[in-house]
């Protein structure tokens, strides 16, 4: 029902980005809904519908930043959904959308700690994606892309437990495929 009312208001209001922001939100909780309920054909939908309107908004205004970041956050969506499904060309592309967004993000503001570690977690996915089809090439130079983020995070902030924990996984991970 919330659902119906957001798009009935965007309907009033077509104009409004903030009615649309909140409608694409409604899409990807409903996505995920749908998801905790193993419905990953309509999750996916859902996710696309939240795409198509984010796509709309960094459109409309291309300099903003937090349209940037959500329109990445619908592609990395997407793109779990495609490897669960084992569309592994399609969660590859969308993976690599997301990176597109992100490492744009992240080099027009290096300082800002979200966007690199948010950058270090897409190239993580990004292996992840590579390894299905055993590219463990592909994986390795992601995973490489992501550890030297980690590094200088956990540079910045060596008490971010988080961090430090992740840092840890990448490692890990590419000491199995240097083997």
């Amino acid at each position: 029902m919330q659902l119906r009312h957001r798009n009935f208001s965007v309907k009033l209001d077509p104009g409004s980005a903030d009615l649309q922001r909140d409608l694409s939100v409604m899409y990807d909780q409903v996505g995920n809904a749908q998801l905790a309920q193993r419905n990953q054909a309509e999750a996916l939908k859902s996710y696309r519908d939240s795409l198509a309107i984010k796509l709309s908004l960094v459109k409309s205004n291309p300099d903003n930043a937090e349209y940037q970041h959500y329109l990445s956050v619908s592609y990395d969506q997407i793109g779990d959904v495609q490897l669960a499904q084992g569309d592994i060309a399609g969660a590859l592309k969308s993976y690599h959308d997301s990176l597109a967004i992100r490492d744009k993000l992240a080099k027009s503001d290096p300082n800002n700690a979200n966007w690199q570690h948010d950058l270090a977690v897409n190239c993580y996915e990004l292996a992840t994606a590579y390894r299905r089809p055993n590219d463990n090439g592909g994986a390795l130079t992601a995973l490489q892309q992501a550890k030297a983020i980690m590094d200088r995070l956990v540079q910045l902030s060596p008490d971010n437990a988080q961090w430090k924990k992740q840092l840890t996984l990448v490692n890990n991970q590419i000491a199995t495929l240097t083997k």
